[in-house]
């Protein structure tokens, strides 16, 4: 090879290999944009997006991936080497496969999400319908736990300046409706009002009367089993102290709807919506007065109802024993106890959140 053909050889490469790295940083870019615009799509919960991304990196990988193997067939046709090939192979049919594994999940989560937004719509204007003289708002579904707890929270430390009172109502388990009172005859509008007027007008307090019996009754149940009965009450009341399963902050299963209350205390909002009544939840008017014991004695509010549960917000968690307190939020909501009375009292002064639920 003389002077000039090396010099042509050395030139022609040098064309190739910048052509090629040029090649590669712009397919690497748009590579790291696409997969970026992903990330927020799925962030945002934008399947639809994310969908169309997925179903184009499968179309492309689909086709590297026959194009490669019709090259592995050429090349065993002509008695060549394969191994690099099927490595190639290999990585193209690997990323052919999780772009179609990512695209149905994809596909599920957008149906999935489009379900949600429909029960929220029906959940929201049956609500706006039940609480006319409530201020009623739907959150963005994409809003996290902290945001909406966040939300709340501004919402309640301006409630006694607006008169509004926030709590979030939360449709998990079929129809919201189905865990209302009977007793309140919510569904007809003259009875619930004059319901509320006779609550809101009681000089009844007997919160904690209503817990202590209940505490009683549970206590009449186990020990009515016998011996098996007497150790498992034994070890309710006095068993080692393990870490609560209990929540600490505030969750949500799907995203809640914000409602404002027009009410001066914040117990007051069982009088507006008459949750309980059903299996071992207390009544409506139970509710109440516990709220309003519990309000007046610890400072613990609402923050959300949900089909199966109740969620309290307290600004301090109780400090000294809390033994008595355990043994009230047993007797309100005894599913809440995941394992003894000694743990939950242990639990109580590290959260700010009581989550009390029943089976």
């Amino acid at each position: 090879m003389d002077q000039t053909q090396l010099f042509l050889f050395v030139a022609i490469a040098a064309v190739v290999i910048f052509v090629v790295s040029f090649l590669h940083q712009r397919k690497k870019k748009a590579s790291n944009q696409l997969g970026q615009k992903l990330q927020e799509s799925i962030k945002a919960n934008d399947w639809e997006t994310a969908s169309r991304i997925l179903l184009r990196q499968m179309i492309v990988w689909g086709i590297i991936t026959i194009l490669v193997m019709l090259l592995i067939i050429l090349r065993l046709m002509n008695h060549q080497q394969i191994y690099s090939t099927l490595v190639f192979f290999a990585l193209a049919g690997w990323n052919y496969y999780t772009s179609a594994k990512g695209l149905k999940i994809a596909r599920k989560n957008q149906t999935d999400y489009a379900v949600e937004q429909e029960s929220q719509e029906k959940f929201f204007e049956r609500i706006k319908t039940l609480l006319k003289d409530c201020k009623v708002s739907q959150l963005d579904l994409n809003l996290t736990e902290e945001e909406v707890k966040n939300l709340w929270l501004e919402k309640y430390k301006n409630w006694k300046v607006s008169g509004y009172y926030p709590v979030l109502l939360e449709s998990i388990y079929g129809d919201f409706f189905d865990y209302l009172d009977e007793l309140s005859e919510w569904y007809d509008e003259v009875k619930l009002q004059q319901w509320r007027a006779k609550l809101l007008n009681s000089t009844e307090y007997n919160g904690q009367q209503i817990l202590q019996r209940r505490f009683e009754e549970l206590k009449e149940s186990y020990l009515a089993d016998g011996e098996e009965g007497a150790n498992a009450w034994k070890e309710l009341t006095d068993g080692e102290v393990f870490e609560s399963d209990c929540p600490k902050e505030f969750t949500f299963f799907s995203t809640p709807i914000l409602v404002e209350m027009p009410i001066k205390e914040p117990w007051q909002v069982f009088t507006y919506l008459s949750y309980g009544g059903w299996n071992e939840c207390p009544t409506a008017e139970e509710h109440a007065q516990i709220a309003r014991y519990w309000y007046e004695s610890y400072g613990a509010v609402v923050i959300k109802i949900a089909s199966d549960s109740v969620l309290y917000y307290t600004p301090y968690p109780p400090m000294g024993d809390t033994t008595s307190l355990a043994k009230n939020l047993f007797a309100y909501a005894q599913d809440t106890v995941e394992t003894n009375l000694p743990s939950l009292a242990s639990h109580l002064h590290k959260s700010h959140i009581w989550y009390c639920w029943w089976d």
